[in-house]
């Protein structure tokens, strides 16, 4: 059940309010649901916080939390911040944001937990995801941190106890637990299909063999051919190599043709 306007109000003026205690109440975690990827395959990014051990007992939720994500090495991947999702957060007007993009940062993100009782408790509680696109070989590395958005905001995270009273703040980002990598491999080449057709000759010309297969942008096609088979087989491209359009053709000659593909980067 979304909080209604009311309540909403109210843990915005709590969250407005100094923080009274700065002890480290709440862990942090980071993590794509893939961590090697092919060039212009997608991952998700997913942001995760649950109370440490020793306040579980005596709390009962996490009620806010406001963080910035780091892109730190730019090259290898491609994000896409405007699909940055919450979808365990009350994502009321007044009490949320998605945050702003301030460089290689995501600044401010920041929302409310109160429709989800006992949030990041007995499990972590899901804060954002976040889409990554491999865009060329290399290793991207993102971090978590506390949230550097509007300077009212009072703390990156606000833990309500059992106790009325009793509330805890502050986040734990460890290099092991706020910090991962998506690695981005060459995509695997894979063999193209060749389909081989023979065109009737014309008056004056024989038969022409036509060859075709499917391309893929960014790759190099040699289509060649040999009159053997084995390990002496003498391959030579065909007329007109390379053949990125995805045909070629040869005419039909005396004896045995066999055809291949090559493909490149």
């Amino acid at each position: 059940m979304r909080p209604t306007f009311s309540i909403a109000c109210a843990l915005l003026s709590l969250l407005l309010t100094p923080a009274l205690t700065h002890a480290q109440s709440v862990l942090v975690s980071i993590s794509p649901e893939k961590s090697t990827i092919t060039v212009g395959e997608t991952t998700t990014l997913r942001v995760t916080a649950q109370v440490i051990s020793t306040l579980r007992p005596r709390t009962q939720q996490i009620f806010s939390w406001h963080l910035d994500l780091v892109q730190e090495f730019a090259d290898p991947v491609e994000w896409t911040p405007a699909s940055l999702a919450r979808p365990a957060s009350d994502q009321h007007p007044t009490t949320s944001s998605g945050g702003f993009l301030d460089g290689n940062t995501l600044r401010g993100i920041y929302d409310t937990l109160t429709g989800l009782p006992t949030a990041g408790v007995a499990n972590p509680v899901l804060l954002l995801t976040v889409p990554v696109k491999g865009r060329k070989e290399g290793t991207a590395v993102f971090r978590v941190k506390a949230g550097s958005g509007p300077a009212q905001l009072s703390s990156d995270f606000l833990v309500a106890g059992t106790n009325p009273e009793d509330f805890w703040t502050g986040g734990v980002y460890s290099a092991t637990n706020a910090t991962t990598t998506v690695e981005v491999r060459p995509a695997a080449l894979e063999a193209p299909k060749l389909t081989i057709t023979l065109e009737p000759g014309t008056p004056g010309s024989g038969p022409t063999v036509l060859l075709d297969f499917p391309v893929a942008p960014s790759r190099t096609y040699s289509v060649q051919s040999t009159a053997r088979l084995g390990p002496d087989a003498l391959w030579q491209n065909l007329p007109g190599a390379p053949h990125n359009t995805g045909r070629a053709t040869e005419p039909l000659g005396p004896g045995s043709r066999f055809y291949r593909v090559l493909v490149s980067d």
